[in-house]
């Protein structure tokens, strides 16, 4: 019995953790898309340019494409550090859930 009570405590507080990291995932995924949307009409400028290391050699494709991740990287890591706390905290409740389900088989002598 112990054990499915620790599972399911663990459990809640994976969901708190989920909770609390939800808002911010929201909010670092809307900063991202207008970020995204900012950057696509963004007239850039030759220091952006430098920033972005376009060079003389770099077709304007090229620099174009280097200039866009430039403008959004930080939006873009922020998200994906939000996104991988959140996958890791679900890969957490996934195997206390898992705990949880054996530990109630185990006490029915189920398994």
């Amino acid at each position: 019995m112990e054990k499915a009570k620790t599972a399911a405590q663990n459990i809640s507080l994976d969901n708190g953790e989920i909770a609390k990291m939800l808002p911010k995932l929201e909010q670092s995924t809307s900063n991202y898309r207008n970020k995204v949307n900012e950057c696509r009409n963004k007239s850039y400028t030759t220091e952006d340019q430098k920033n972005a290391h376009c060079i003389d050699s770099t077709t304007i494709a090229q620099c174009s494409k280097l200039l866009f991740q430039n403008c959004i990287e930080q939006a873009h890591d922020k998200v994906m550090l939000d996104t991988h706390s959140m996958d890791s905290t679900a890969i957490k409740t996934e195997k206390h859930a898992k705990e949880l389900h054996k530990s109630i088989f185990d006490i029915l002598n189920l398994e």
